[in-house]
């Protein structure tokens, strides 16, 4: 399972869902049933994936910055970071108030270093911008000149998946 990309993928605005399947057919007909694209590690999946013509995308068994950017690059898009869904379940969060994060035990810390929070409703997790989101913004940057270096080079774009 991808569940670590899953969670950025989010970070950077996508909705994910992690299909907990563990049965490749039912995988398959869940992929098919929603008209979403399969992200997989697994070359088998992927190649009962094509043959049935369902959207999928092969990654590299690698390093999460490397499937990031083959994510980027075969889909499209650009890493920006958002705060619009849960890492946690891909649910929207919603703004809250100060007064609320208190009341569901934000770290007194982060109440007082931070005035704007976000709530997830499913999860009941709050959300704010923490000492964390520095590595956040680092690795979105990273993304961002992995991708600027391969359209240096002039490789050709990767295959849109099928």
């Amino acid at each position: 399972m991808l569940v670590k990309l899953a969670r950025w993928l989010r970070l950077f605005g996508a909705s994910v869902k992690e299909v907990k399947y563990r049965n490749d057919k039912m995988i398959l007909a869940y992929v098919r049933r929603h008209n979403t694209t399969l992200l997989t590690c697994d070359r088998m999946l992927y190649q009962m994936a094509r043959k049935r013509r369902i959207n999928c995308l092969l990654l590299p068994n690698t390093d999460i910055d490397n499937q990031l950017s083959h994510v980027f690059k075969t889909l499209g898009g650009v890493p920006s970071i958002n705060t619009l869904r849960c890492t946690m379940c891909n649910n929207r969060i919603k703004p809250v108030s100060k007064n609320f994060a208190k009341m569901h035990n934000t770290p007194a810390n982060a109440l007082n270093l931070n005035n704007k929070f976000y709530y997830c409703n499913i999860c009941k997790k709050i959300y704010w911008y923490g000492s964390h989101w520095a590595t956040i913004r680092k690795r979105a940057q990273h993304i961002k000149q992995i991708l600027s270096a391969e359209a240096i080079k002039g490789s050709p774009p990767l295959p849109r998946p099928h």
